[in-house]
């Protein structure tokens, strides 16, 4: 599994603690393709939880550069969403993506 959360507990412990169970939140980088079903939607799935949705970065090749939370897309639990956003009118099938974030 390319998901390595790695969780230290100090199981034998005789009374363990909260405080030395330690979780690592990995980058993860999505490189998409746009599907035309995507298009339709105006939504695509990630494949984890953002943990912070305010600070996923999108970039689009081919002229779309950066895109900005709340001006260009929002995401919704496991969603990057466009409806009423301003990628709703330049997105379209075969675009290439690049999403950043940080998952649970």
């Amino acid at each position: 599994s390319n998901d390595l959360t790695t969780i230290f507990d100090h199981e034998a412990a005789p009374n363990p603690h909260p405080q030395y169970v330690l979780k690592v939140n990995l980058q993860k980088t999505e490189y998409r393709t746009i599907t035309q079903g995507e298009v339709d939607d105006k939504q695509l799935l990630l494949s984890f939880t953002p943990l912070d949705p305010s600070s996923v970065q999108i970039d689009m090749k081919h002229g779309g550069g950066p895109l900005f939370y709340g001006e260009d897309f929002i995401i919704d639990g496991l969603y990057v969403k466009w409806e009423g956003y301003s990628l709703e009118s330049i997105i379209g099938e075969d675009d290439k993506l690049r999403i950043v974030y940080t998952c649970i």
